[in-house]
C-alpha cells in the first residue's frame, strides 16, 4: 500500500492518516476475503487491489462536490466505499445483487466503522433514487444506464461511466481521461448529465 500512496501524492493526491488507515483496512478485507468471494481478479492480488483503489481514489478528483453517490454493480464496493472513506459525510449506496458481495459490503461497513452507506440488493429498474452521482465500472451496458438516468439521480446529478475505450466520446456529456501506473492503456471516465 505504500507504494499505492506514494504513486497518489508524486500526482497531487494527498491522503490523511485516517484515509490510509481505512483504506489499508479496506484491502486488509479484500485480501482476506478475495479467494473465497472472487472479489478480485487472482493473478496478482496486491496488484490488482492497488489497481482498483488507484482508479477509485483518482475518481475524486474529477467527482466534484457531491451529498450522494450510487455505485451501480458495488461489487467489491471499491468505488461507493473508498468515496465514503475520502468523503465521511457523504451518502452512499452500494448496489449489488450477489448475495456473496452483499455479505463481504455490510462486512467491510461494519469493520470499517462506516455510517450513511447502505448495501441495496435490488434490480437497478427497481432503483427510485436522486442521488448527485451514479457510478458504474464494471456493469450492464450505458444505453440501459442511461436510460435510467431519472430514477437513480437527480435533476441536473450525472452518472459517470468508467472504461478504458474512447467509444462513448461522441456521446457522453463530457468526459476526463488519465494514465494509470496499473494499466496499460488509457482510462476514461464519461459524465452524463439528466437534464430532464
Amino acid at each position: 500500500m505504500k507504494n499505492l500512496f506514494n504513486i497518489l501524492e508524486k500526482e497531487g493526491i494527498k491522503l490523511g492518516s485516517k484515509e490510509r488507515e481505512l483504506l489499508e483496512q479496506y484491502a486488509y478485507l479484500i485480501k482476506k476475503f478475495s479467494k473465497s468471494l472472487s472479489l478480485v481478479s487472482r493473478k496478482d492480488l496486491l496488484l490488482e487491489v492497488e489497481k482498483q483503489l488507484y482508479d477509485a481514489v483518482v475518481l475524486s478528483k474529477f467527482i466534484g462536490d457531491f451529498s450522494s453517490l450510487v455505485d451501480l454493480g458495488a461489487g467489491a464496493g471499491f468505488v461507493g466505499i473508498v468515496q465514503k472513506i475520502l468523503f465521511p459525510n457523504a451518502q452512499i449506496y452500494l448496489v449489488e445483487r450477489r448475495k456473496k458481495r452483499t455479505a463481504f459490503l455490510e462486512l467491510a461497513i461494519k469493520y470499517l466503522r462506516l455510517e450513511d452507506i447502505y448495501v441495496l440488493d435490488v434490480d437497478w429498474k427497481e432503483l427510485r433514487l436522486e442521488a448527485d452521482v451514479a457510478v458504474s465500472k464494471a456493469s450492464c451496458g450505458i444505453d440501459e444506464l442511461v436510460r435510467l438516468l431519472p430514477f437513480i439521480v437527480r435533476k441536473e446529478g450525472i452518472l459517470i461511466h468508467f472504461s478504458s475505450s474512447r467509444d462513448l466520446m461522441d456521446r457522453a456529456d463530457r468526459f476526463y481521461y488519465y494514465y494509470s501506473p496499473y494499466r496499460e492503456t488509457q482510462q476514461f471516465l464519461y459524465v452524463f448529465q439528466r437534464i430532464i
